[in-house]
């Protein structure tokens, strides 16, 4: 079921009513669509902010505009303040859901090699998304990916994910997501001579 958010009217044009908006609980927001002109809008911050920690960032969801009609979108783009990372301004991108969209999509990785299990193994994760290109109603909000089987040598490329039906990858096929790497536990023997040579003599005992 596609979450719903109602947007509503904004007056807010300077610095200063901006600030006040974000002070009452609401986010200015702008909703794009090709051929149309930009609408600004504003929607209640905490609201917006349950649907992605919930949905994620690249689930439709239908926005209710003020005159009461209502627009399938995805969020086109985020900005966030940089240390507390409280929500700016939201960017939504109109679509229909047969349209064609290119997104990039979090990855998640699930599963745990038997040499990271056992500490002898480190794991590294070389990308935390992919560019995948599909319908927006099958545009996935993440994609699984399975790495307990990945050993040292070894890595999970993009052509190791599962196919999803309707969604093409477009990041490469070689391209690395996830390795495994040894861990090295040696101590140089110069820094240990170094260490040995600085320590001070015992002083003899007195007869």
């Amino acid at each position: 079921m596609v979450s719903t958010l109602v947007a509503r009217k904004t007056t807010t044009v300077t610095k200063g009513e901006v600030k006040r908006l974000r002070l009452a609980g609401y986010v200015p927001i702008s909703v794009q669509h090709k051929g149309d002109e930009t609408v600004h809008l504003e929607l209640h911050t905490a609201e917006l902010e349950r649907f992605l920690q919930e949905h994620g960032e690249f689930s439709l969801l239908e926005l209710e505009l003020p005159d009461g009609k209502k627009k399938t979108a995805i969020v086109k783009s985020q900005q966030r303040e940089p240390v507390y990372h409280k929500l700016l301004h939201v960017t939504f991108q109109a679509v229909s859901r047969h349209d064609k969209i290119t997104a990039h999509i979090p990855l998640r990785f699930h599963g745990e090699p038997e040499e990271v299990r056992n500490h002898v193994a480190v794991p590294q994760h070389v990308l935390e998304t992919v560019e995948v290109r599909s319908q927006a109603d099958h545009l996935p909000d993440h994609i699984s990916a399975d790495v307990s089987a990945v050993s040292t040598g070894q890595a999970l490329r993009v052509r190791d994910l599962a196919a999803i039906a309707g969604v093409e990858y477009l990041t490469p096929g070689d391209t690395v997501l996830y390795t495994v790497s040894h861990l090295r536990a040696e101590v140089a023997p110069a820094v240990a001579e170094a260490v040995a040579a600085e320590a001070p003599e015992a002083a003899p005992e007195s007869a």
